[in-house]
């Protein structure tokens, strides 16, 4: 039994399940952040222990690696279990990492733990946007930290990547190209970012032209 929900490219089909689903997890989030600091660990962890499927589980990871009021012996329980879950499913895993990238609770250090981690490799372009992609589009508090610590990460992620892969490097390098959008001293941080990746030697005609064209854009 399907339903059909319209859109403004036309109609596409969505389950009883699916539609009980989503409407049951946005109801989820909603409750979590009315509920006390107390309660708010037994009631995240009760969602995501007792989910049944990973949609659910996916609701209650990204929660609780965005909720500040939730530990770190919390968040690190709820990873380490969907880890231990679906460690063998490459897109799943994706999501991991994903996940962790975009939070805002993720340091700049606990990233460059990510890139450690054994199941992260820089030769799968799946797995390397899953991190730095996912950071530059993503967590926009650590990315755009007014100290510049995160514009210089994805620098470096950027320029490490240019040799193996130019053409995903130049695609990283997109967040730090919009620099007109932000602030004077966000818009000097970005800029002299990417004049650093620009000056490093050897760098390759995909990242350079993305880089050249910014650039060029300065008053």
């Amino acid at each position: 039994m399907y339903k059909r929900f319209q859109s403004r490219d036309g109609f596409s089909p969505m389950s009883d399940a699916m539609a009980n689903r989503a409407l049951a997890n946005l109801a989820f989030e909603y409750v979590a952040r009315g509920v006390g600091s107390e309660e708010l660990a037994y009631f995240v962890k009760s969602h995501y222990f007792k989910a049944n499927n990973l949609t659910d589980r996916k609701t209650a990871l990204n929660f609780v690696c965005r909720d500040p009021r939730l530990s770190l012996q919390v968040r690190e329980e709820v990873l380490e279990d969907f880890y231990e879950r679906w460690n063998s499913e490459a897109l799943v895993l994706d999501l991991w990492f994903s996940v962790q990238a975009q939070s805002p609770l993720t340091s700049i250090e606990e990233l460059k733990k990510l890139e450690s981690h054994p199941m992260f490799d820089r030769k799968n372009p799946n797995r390397v946007r899953s991190v730095f992609s996912s950071f530059g589009m993503g967590n926009h508090f650590r990315f755009h930290a007014t100290d510049g610590s995160g514009y210089e990460y994805l620098a470096n992620a950027v320029s490490s990547l240019d040799e193996s892969n130019p053409q995903l490097a130049a695609r990283l390098a997109g967040p730090l190209t919009r620099w007109g959008r932000y602030d004077t001293n966000r818009q000097r941080l970005m800029i002299g970012a990417l004049k650093n990746m620009a000056s490093s030697e050897g760098i390759s005609k995909d990242l350079y032209e993305i880089l050249s064209k910014s650039l060029d854009t300065l008053p």
